[in-house]
């Protein structure tokens, strides 16, 4: 048995995190696609590599979502209350986990913290021990409701998110 079965064995045990944190990646890897084709797009120079322009979408949408309306306000509060984490280097060359420092009560940052899980579940450690699962699956989970929220607030990036999917 090799290095990636010992570790897929591992993850296995915890399948419920893993099918969720699939679906995170999924919805918000799609979200982001459906930013870029409605214009929302940052690119640093001309032909570089084409990013989401979360800035420019919450911008925007920041005055027609109310993080205090009931369908969202738990999440919301639970995000700001509980940011993830990110993966800095001390002085010494050792890697730890630090909470996101939230700069503003708003949709911007809501989707800055969604954008920094997804790159945790892909990049990071989130599947070896002394991880917090628990607090992962609820980090996760209240992302979903503001996901559809973002989604739901622009018909353009509703239409290219649904693209396709009616076949």
């Amino acid at each position: 048995m090799g290095a990636t079965d010992d570790f897929f064995e591992f993850v296995s045990i915890h399948n419920n995190y893993n099918t969720l944190s699939f679906r995170f990646f999924m919805a918000f890897s799609r979200f982001e696609y459906a930013l870029k084709r409605a214009g929302f797009v940052h690119t640093p120079a001309n032909g570089s590599i084409a990013q989401a322009s979360i800035q420019d979408f919450g911008d925007l949408i920041q005055n027609s979502i109310d993080l205090n309306d009931k369908s969202i306000k738990n999440c919301a509060d639970h995000i700001f209350n509980n940011p993830p984490n990110v993966l800095l280097q001390a002085n010494d060359g050792r890697l730890h986990w630090i909470a996101l420092t939230p700069f503003s009560r708003s949709v911007t940052y809501l989707i800055k913290c969604m954008r920094t899980t997804r790159n945790n579940l892909f990049h990071g450690n989130k599947q070896l021990p002394g991880n917090d699962i628990t607090r992962n699956v609820r980090l996760i989970s209240s992302f979903f409701p503001i996901l559809d929220c973002l989604i739901e607030s622009h018909p353009q990036v509703q239409g290219f998110f649904l693209e396709g999917l009616e076949e």
